[in-house]
């Protein structure tokens, strides 16, 4: 079994638990390889490898070795997001979500990252965030955790993050240091987890900072057990 885990450059790597193999499939591909560096993306969503809302997006390349999503804090009030949904406005309900993206957050302007339902006004399940780059506090819901970590900016980092959609628990995970352990969730009221947004926090004297985020790989599967988890065709590559 491999792990449900990748290393991220600030990388990103989202869990969410789904258990019959037969039911495994993929939910998100985006590697922007087919922009370059310059370009605009466009908001395509799912089927098109890119998102569905523009969060002062831009396409870069180094210090990532391809073509990847950049996100800057263009705004003059507020945090700028990017909103990535699931092919055919998937919503899941049960079993795991895992999500794996290559992420790097340089700077001080406050990376941010949440798991929600789809749409512009939608619940949140987890939102974690970092108003000075390194030290990251976190939300399961409505819950407050306080701060659950912290990373160094300018450095790739391997993050997990886990969301059983069946038992309503979610994992954080940065290298080997856990710092959510399956904290409870709420999706007894709501739709289910069909989305996901990354961005920075507002901070005009740091609207030059940004972050990088490449390679995205989501994927549904049955088994409601985080370790039970396999990868699923696509997932890979």
């Amino acid at each position: 079994m491999k792990p449900a885990f990748a290393t991220l450059s600030g990388s990103l790597l989202l869990a969410i638990a789904s258990a019959a193999p037969a039911a495994d499939h993929l939910l998100l591909r985006a590697d922007f390889n087919h922009l370059a560096p310059g370009d605009s993306p466009g908001n395509g969503g799912a089927e098109a490898g890119e998102p569905v809302q523009d969060g002062g997006m831009l396409v870069g390349g180094p210090p990532l070795s391809t073509p990847n999503l950049q996100i800057r804090d263009m705004s003059d009030c507020c945090a700028v997001h990017t909103r990535f949904e699931f092919l055919g406005g998937e919503e899941l309900t049960h079993g795991t979500v895992q999500l794996r993206a290559n992420v790097l957050f340089t700077g001080d302007a406050g990376p941010t990252f949440g798991i929600r339902e789809q749409g512009s006004s939608a619940t949140t399940f987890l939102n974690v965030y970092s108003a000075n780059g390194s030290a990251f506090l976190g939300y399961a819901g409505s819950t407050y955790l306080g701060m659950i970590g912290a990373a160094p900016s300018d450095v790739v980092l391997p993050l997990a993050i886990d969301v059983s959609a069946e038992h309503r628990l979610v994992s954080v995970r940065v290298g080997e240091t856990t710092w959510i352990d399956r904290a409870e969730i709420d999706l007894s009221t709501t739709r289910g987890v069909g989305a996901f947004i990354v961005g920075v926090l507002h901070n005009p004297a740091l609207s030059d900072d940004v972050m990088r985020m490449d390679d995205v790989r989501v994927v549904a599967c049955e088994s409601p057990e985080f370790a039970d988890c396999l990868l699923v065709a696509g997932f890979e590559g």
